[in-house]
């Protein structure tokens, strides 16, 4: 084929640049930018340098369970990545644990967030739509009578919330998983019953009444600050008594010897609750009735506002609201030795928990 030689220059010039074009862009594509930004997070050595990499009010939860900079963060292994046009997850491991943490794009850069909306949008296109009540249910089948029964029972609850915690909370979303692929897709979890819950969105496996996860998504309105704090609201507010038997009462007295404190680190949360398989739970629901019982709620709302206004200081903040670790540890020590003397006290000192449960 002849062909003038400037023209040819000039087709192979604009080829090359095609090229380029395209290839630079699928090389940006096929690079990592949320891994990047976990990288980035994980070898924060401040907490202000931190800050950067998360959305304000859910800096407690980033802060608290997977510290920058720490032994248990490089624990965290990098599997995969999914993106959105605007928003993500990041698929990581740890301890044969697998799970995934929502990021989203803000003014063109990519930071951690506990809004999964935009996420969730894109993962349920497909998904039936119904309104019960306040709340907007998707389901990836027609709900039953018996789900919808339990739908409006929630929208009562989020009612009693709303006085409770003195805010109104507008557009929850609940994303009930039946299938199991899907349950894993959306919830992280297989087993019913299984929850999580987010700004303003709770995802649930084969139930449509969780008001665990409600009571965690009130507490995130005002922002999340650690994770025994956060576990010991929703288990108080949205939980049956997580301490049934003297086994439970003993691994609890041997806890208070240890300090609750102890476990406002989230590693250390981490390790009881998922390796160790201890009742973490337990306790933290017991030291939130304790201090609710003497307090009274607004102290809590108090502690968690004050959280946010100083993130990763919740050692400090919990003497100055509330008591000193030793009062607290003291203080449910003695339930606890009435309980282990008085089985019938066991029973009723959870009884009047604010929780409903739908037969």
């Amino acid at each position: 084929m002849n062909c003038c030689p400037r023209r040819l220059f000039i087709f192979m010039v604009f080829t090359a640049y095609l090229f380029f074009q395209i290839s630079g862009s699928a090389i940006c594509n096929s690079d990592f930018p949320i891994r990047d930004l976990w990288e980035k997070y994980i070898s924060c050595e401040t907490l202000e340098e931190a800050k950067q990499y998360v959305e304000s009010n859910s800096f407690g939860l980033y802060y608290y369970l997977l510290p920058p900079n720490s032994a248990f963060s490089k624990e965290v292994d990098f599997l995969s990545e999914e993106i959105f046009q605007e928003c993500g997850r990041l698929f990581l491991r740890v301890s044969g644990y697998k799970f995934w943490i929502p990021v989203k794009r803000n003014n063109k850069k990519w930071v951690f967030t506990m809004d999964e909306r935009s996420l969730l949008d894109e993962l349920t296109k497909n998904w039936y739509k119904e309104k019960i009540g306040s709340i907007q249910y998707y389901s990836d089948h027609k709900m039953t009578q018996k789900e919808r029964f339990h739908g409006h029972l929630l929208s009562d609850v989020v009612k009693y919330y709303e006085k409770l915690w003195g805010i109104k909370v507008n557009d929850i979303r609940y994303y009930l998983a039946d299938e199991p692929e899907n349950a894993v897709n959306i919830v992280d979890e297989t087993n019913p019953g299984a929850g999580k819950s987010r700004y303003r969105t709770i995802k649930a496996v084969r139930t449509s009444f969780h008001s665990h996860e409600l009571a965690h998504l009130f507490a995130l309105e005002i922002g999340f600050v650690n994770p025994f704090i956060d576990e010991g609201i929703a288990n108080y507010l949205g939980s049956e008594p997580k301490i049934r038997d003297i086994k439970d009462v003993e691994e609890l007295l041997e806890y208070t010897n240890l300090g609750y404190e102890k476990f406002l680190n989230g590693a250390a949360f981490f390790n009881e609750h998922v390796k160790k398989r201890k009742n973490i739970y337990g306790l933290s629901q017991l030291v939130m009735k304790y201090w609710v019982e003497k307090f009274g709620f607004s102290k809590i709302k108090d502690l968690l506002r004050q959280g946010v206004v100083d993130p990763g200081k919740i050692e400090v903040l919990i003497p100055n609201v509330l008591e000193p670790f030793a009062r607290t540890n003291c203080g449910i020590k003695e339930i606890l030795i009435k309980m282990r003397d008085d089985p019938y006290f066991m029973k009723l000192y959870f009884r009047n928990n604010p929780v409903v449960h739908p037969k």
